[in-house]
Formats: structure tokens, C-alpha cells, sequence
């Protein structure tokens, strides 16, 4: 009785990997359509747009929006920013999955972003999401997610970007939605480079290796999620005090 008490508990942790290694599959490459601001309006709730007066009162101007075409598993749709002065892009949308198993409401974030001369990349996000990988030596998530305003997330990103050497780098104008893209594309070849994901034989998809499939799913399930955010949520608040940022 204690074996299939225990089995009834932990299923999810035993079967999940195996599940979740079976029926994952990343595009390589996510395609990304510019969309018009009336299309975007329908997919974003109204207080985004709310977001939007606060980025542009701290700087950043509209580049365009984009919504994501051919992913299997999960609905996302975006808005890029840029502030020249602090060459800065900033990040906001909302990601969904398109076909739930239960009724999951599409996780909104605001994510600030600087690209370093030396390669290295400095991302801020107020998501409270777990973080599943590993950060690579060349991209650093801090995720603050008690913040929800812009202002405050960004004095923190500026924080953060200030304790770096190396100066801050932006593409020209009208190439914000192609280094975007390429983040992207360097962003999952850096988790297989970290042994997470592996190319299947069309070369066209990303598979979740076995440890991929055990980070991703014991991490998401109690009791290592539960832990991973309140450490979470410590470092976002240790860092908005560092940065001076009350909330």
C-alpha cells in the first residue's frame, strides 16, 4: 500500500520526463510576422497599452509588433522598443499555450534587454515563471517578478547593466526585429550547447534531450518549483534593493 501511495505521488515526477521527451518539439528557427497595431490591439488585454505610456515616458519608442507563426505548442505575441540613449530594447507580450489542458490564462511579461560589446547579453523580465535552464556564460535572466511597472524594472535592468565594463551595443535602425530574431536562434543554441536540447534528423526542430526532459520537469513540479520560486523572488527583491527600487 505504501508503494502505490508513493508511485500515486510521484507519477508525475517518474512518467513526466518521458512524456514530456516524446512530445516536445521547438522549431529551430520561430518564425516572427510583423502585425499591424489594430491586430495587435485585438490579441494584447487593454492595460498593456497601459505599459506602452510608461515605456515611452521613460524613453523607449515603438519599433513594431510580432506575432508567432508555426510553433506547435504555444501562442506568443510581442511588442519591441528601443531607447537609443540607454541602448536598451525592451520586450512586452503575452505567451499561451494553444491548446491547454486546462484553462490557463496567457502569461504577460515586460522584459528589458542590452546587448554588451563583448558578446555578453544582460536581460531583466518580471515573469514569475520558473527558470528551467541554466543561464549561459554570455546571457544573464534576472527575474524580478514583484515588479510590474516599467520604471521600476528598468532601474533595476540599468542596475545591473551599470556593474558591467563592457559598454552597451544596439543594431541600426530597422534592424530591431532581425537582432531580435537572432536572439533567438542564439538563445536555443546555446541550451544544446549546454547538453539541454539536441537538433532531430530533418535539422529543423529542437528535441529536449534526457536531461533537458528531467530539468524541465521536476523543476516545474512541487516541491522544486515552490523552492526555485521564493529563491527567485528573494534574488528579484534583493536586487530592486540594491538598485534603490522600493516595491
Amino acid at each position: 500500500m505504501f508503494l502505490v501511495c508513493g508511485f500515486l505521488i510521484l507519477q508525475k515526477h517518474i512518467l513526466g520526463p518521458f512524456l514530456l521527451r516524446a512530445k516536445s518539439v521547438t522549431p529551430r528557427e520561430t518564425v516572427y510576422e510583423e502585425i499591424s497595431d489594430e491586430k495587435a490591439r485585438l490579441l494584447f488585454p487593454p492595460m498593456f497599452f497601459e505599459t506602452v505610456s510608461e515605456l515611452n515616458a521613460i524613453g523607449f519608442s515603438l519599433v513594431c509588433h510580432l506575432l508567432a507563426t508555426k510553433n506547435p505548442r504555444t501562442r506568443m505575441a510581442l511588442s519591441l522598443f528601443v531607447n537609443r540613449d540607454t541602448k536598451t530594447m525592451a520586450f512586452g507580450g503575452r505567451v499561451g499555450l494553444k491548446n491547454p489542458v486546462v484553462n490557463r490564462t496567457p502569461v504577460g511579461f515586460l522584459e528589458f534587454n542590452t546587448q554588451l560589446k563583448d558578446g555578453t547579453e544582460i536581460s531583466t523580465i518580471n515573469t514569475r515563471t520558473v527558470h528551467v535552464f541554466y543561464d549561459s556564460p554570455r546571457m544573464v535572466v534576472n527575474r524580478v517578478g514583484h515588479l510590474k511597472d516599467a520604471a521600476s524594472l528598468f532601474s533595476v535592468h540599468q542596475y545591473i547593466v551599470e556593474q558591467k565594463s563592457s559598454p552597451a551595443v544596439l543594431p541600426e535602425p530597422g534592424l530591431e526585429a532581425d537582432f531580435f530574431r537572432q536572439q533567438n536562434r542564439r538563445t536555443l543554441a546555446r541550451q544544446a550547447d549546454l547538453g539541454f536540447y539536441f537538433l532531430d534528423e530533418s535539422g529543423e526542430n529542437y528535441r529536449l534531450t534526457w536531461s533537458g526532459a528531467f530539468r524541465s520537469t521536476w523543476r516545474l513540479l512541487w516541491p522544486l518549483k515552490q523552492i526555485l520560486l521564493r529563491r527567485q523572488d528573494r534574488e528579484g527583491r534583493r536586487l530592486a534593493a540594491a538598485a534603490g527600487v522600493k516595491g
